[in-house]
């Protein structure tokens, strides 16, 4: 006879509850210890802006994958943003190439893979000072 499920309360044998176990058995900080240290870190300022305190809040940004990825919730890997430098990275990231690598190279970090190599495109701040120069 199957028993009903804790996690969906079918009667069944559940996967789901395998997938809960197997993620409880991951060592290492969890997401909040690792928000706490890099808002330490950053001293709440935005780490990727002008500096000072943001006006409308900061969170917390993965560098490399994100919150799903397990391996990747490291200290090391997240940055201290305020929302609008959050939203902006999302839709340029090659603009915040030399803040991120100046970042990396400040606190001893390893360089994030999307930020080896060459830029993938002209960074739209370049882009923008060149046709300005053009006209």
């Amino acid at each position: 006879m199957m028993r009903r499920c804790n996690h969906c309360k079918r009667r069944h044998i559940c996967s789901t509850k395998k997938k809960v176990e197997r993620l409880r058995r991951v060592s290492g900080p969890t997401i909040k210890q690792i928000r706490e240290g890099v808002r330490k870190r950053a001293g709440n300022d935005c780490e990727l802006g002008p500096g000072g305190v943001p006006e409308w809040g900061t969170e917390l940004h993965h560098l490399e994958g994100g919150s799903g990825r397990l391996a990747l919730q490291k200290v090391e890997n997240c940055m201290w943003v305020c929302m609008d430098c959050h939203k902006a990275f999302h839709r340029h990231p090659e603009d915040y190439r030399r803040v991120v690598l100046n970042w990396a190279r400040q606190y001893g970090y390893p360089v994030p893979r999307r930020f080896r190599g060459p830029p993938k495109r002209i960074a739209t701040d370049a882009l923008k000072a060149q046709e300005k120069g053009a006209t």
